[in-house]
């Protein structure tokens, strides 16, 4: 290996990069490298004024930025080649030594602020309030709501136009259910920002309690000064440090009793990451109710972080990516500058908390185990498209032992089978339990099953065109009342025995025609019989007309036999056989013009003024008129001649008599 040394011993005399470096010491006053490398104009201690007017920070040479072996120096490939902003302290060297025109950062440099930064000096952040304003900044605060609203993001820019050196914007806290106003104050140098943040009560009023504080102010270091005294005085300022990383902030000893609370420590909160994150996300997303009935939450783990155990990435416009290595809180967060974020907690349960909306796009499949449970709640609709491409089917099982329950609270449930599919219920047993099933349209309904059960439903209507109940065993109807109706033929067919029973009594109304047969009653073999089972209450009653006035009536009862007819006749006709009448209590008409037994050669004929009972053209009253006059004509032959009339002829007269009142 060749020795280099003799070289070494001639380095004052050379003239090469690194022999004449000089070191320097600065602030950052821009950034916008018109070359994109990353480069920042640096206002260098000891070599430049803070007279802005002597040497303007455009006159300023560009500094190159030593970066880190995962920079995209020269390929492109690698982490952005930027860093530093305007007013960050940095130090490095100016390689061509003396003339101080080529200046090359090394590093930052932390520190404490003590003083508000001053646009119009050197060795400050030179934006302005407004500009600041316009540049990436953190956001004022995060508006959030529970009806599903995106969140609405408030940065600075988005104030109204002051009033002197005042900003105010009210509105609503959908999450809190109150208001809120919020109030900059800016100081007579247009550089201090104070932010009074207060709640409206009921009656419009600020709340009294209502306190001075910071809430990112445009000005970063204003950011890290606290002030007692509504911002009249100074009490203590924070690290360049990101808050987050420096955990629980040690403050120094109370200058005054009377002006100064006692605090042993003051934990920052920052960026609403921690109680004004939490108090958000745990209003909107705490008390639950999931569909089984169980209550859930958002997990609101603790953040707590112990210097130097927090690794913190934190960007302009109040990105986060924080990695807590603190121990017994071991946790990693990724967030949004809206307050979305990721979060891996102490135990490895992962939170996600999206603020607006989420998006999810796979281009081929998507499968997912779960091996406890799914609670799931959707405040406003869930559409679900399967097999959106068509040709696929789309299965939802459930393993054994388990139910799938669908419920409504108030809406409907519709199950729709489009293009002429089918829609098919099949298991052992169905139960439909409802209080009214309604068919809006056309479709066919196939329900396939070991038993089919209408359970508990106030009414059940089915309405169509035609319906058959076709059943190869029983058809039972069990209720309290049946009403069925037909505007066309009603047809009872049974292939073996009819049986309807009521246990009250039973009506059938037949409005028929006029002149025609409205009920007919056909046995084609076979007997029919009306049956009245107790014979000592119970009876048998044929009539026409009314209820209250009947025609003609026939009646079987416990008394006998009763046949009324009150306009027509009764005729009994026997074109063959015989009629027969047995009583053991005999046979009475009663209040009748006439009676009239006829066959098919005689009759027997009772009215009002006698019986007529005869047999083709012979009558009994003219037998016994002929009977009576042959007696009275009556001779016998004696031994001296015949006899004469009967000397009682007159008492066969008075009997002829007789018998012409009773037959005619």
């Amino acid at each position: 290996m060749e020795n280099f040394s003799h070289l070494l011993d001639k380095l004052d005399e050379q003239d090469f990069m690194g022999h004449n470096f000089i070191w320097w010491y600065g602030v950052v006053e821009d950034r916008k490298d018109p070359l994109y490398l990353g480069r920042v104009k640096v206002r260098c201690i000891g070599f430049h004024t803070d007279d802005k007017e002597d040497i303007p920070t455009e006159d300023l040479p560009w500094a190159q930025v030593i970066q880190p072996i995962t920079s995209a120096a020269i390929s492109g490939i690698g982490i952005t080649p930027t860093g530093p902003v305007e007013g960050t302290h940095v130090f490095g060297f100016f390689r061509d030594g003396k003339q101080g025109q080529e200046p090359v950062v090394i590093g930052t440099c932390g520190g404490i602020p003590i003083t508000i930064a001053n646009s119009e000096r050197g060795f400050f952040d030179p934006r302005t309030l407004e500009q600041r304003k316009n540049s990436p900044y953190p956001p004022l605060f995060i508006e959030r709501f529970k009806n599903g609203t995106p969140a609405q993001i408030i940065d600075h820019n988005k104030f109204p136009e002051r009033t002197g050196n005042t900003y105010v914007f009210t509105g609503q806290n959908s999450y809190a259910d109150n208001e809120y106003k919020l109030t900059y104050e800016i100081d007579d140098d247009n550089q201090k920002v104070l932010a009074k943040f207060s709640k409206l009560n009921l009656n419009n009023e600020e709340d009294e309690d209502a306190s001075y504080f910071q809430i990112f102010s445009p000005n970063p270091d204003e950011n890290r000064m606290f002030y007692d005294n509504g911002g009249q005085s100074l009490i203590f300022t924070l690290p360049s440090t990101n808050f987050l990383a420096t955990g629980k902030i040690k403050l120094p000893e109370k200058p005054d009793e009377a002006t100064f609370d006692p605090y042993a420590q003051y934990t920052v909160n920052t960026h609403r990451i921690t109680e004004n994150l939490r108090s958000s996300s745990k209003s909107i997303h705490s008390s639950i109710l999931s569909a089984s009935g169980s209550e859930f939450g958002i997990p609101l783990t603790s953040f707590e972080s112990e210097y130097p155990f927090n690794h913190v990435t934190y960007s302009e416009s109040g990105h986060l990516f924080e990695m807590n290595d603190t121990p017994q809180n071991e946790k990693i967060r990724l967030m949004h500058r809206s307050t979305s974020y990721l979060e891996f907690d102490v135990l490895g349960n992962n939170i996600e908390n999206i603020v607006s909306e989420k998006h999810l796009y796979v281009d081929s499949n998507f499968k997912s185990q779960i091996l406890g449970n799914y609670d799931q709640v959707i405040g406003g609709s869930y559409n679900l498209f399967m097999n959106s491409r068509g040709g696929h089917d789309s299965n939802i099982k459930i393993g054994k032992g388990g139910d799938l329950n669908v419920v409504s609270e108030s809406g409907n449930i519709r199950l729709e089978a489009k293009g002429g599919g089918k829609i098919i219920l099949k298991g052992s047993e169905v139960e439909i339990i409802n209080k009214k099933t309604n068919s809006t349209e056309n479709r066919d309904l196939t329900i396939s099953g070991s038993n089919f059960k209408i359970d508990d439903a106030t009414s059940t209507e089915i309405k169509s065109k035609s319906f058959a109940f076709n059943g190869s065993n029983d058809f039972k109807v069990d209720t309290n009342a049946v009403e069925v109706n037909t505007q066309g033929t009603l047809n009872l067919a049974s292939s073996k025995d009819t049986l309807m029973k009521s246990t009250l009594s039973s009506t059938e109304v037949v409005e028929g025609l006029p002149l025609t047969t409205s009920k007919k009653i056909q046995t084609v073999t076979g007997n029919i019989q009306i049956q009245a089972t107790n014979a000592l209450t119970d009876g048998i009653e044929l009539f026409c007309g009314t209820d209250t006035i009947r025609a003609t009536s026939m009646a079987y009862d416990r008394k006998g036999f009763d046949l009324k007819s009150l306009a027509g006749d009764f005729n009994l006709l026997l074109p063959a056989g015989s009629f027969n009448s047995k009583s053991l209590g005999g046979v009475s008409f009663d209040d009748a013009d006439s009676i009239l037994l006829r066959s098919l050669t005689g009759k027997i004929k009772i009215e009002k003024d006698g019986i007529n009972i005869q047999v083709g053209v012979v009558s009994l009253k003219k037998v016994f008129d002929e009977l009576i006059t042959a007696i009275g004509n009556l001779t016998v032959p004696t031994g001296v001649g015949p006899s004469g009339m009967p000397i009682n002829k007159p008492e066969f007269e008075a009997l002829k008599t007789k018998i012409g009142t009773l037959l005619k």
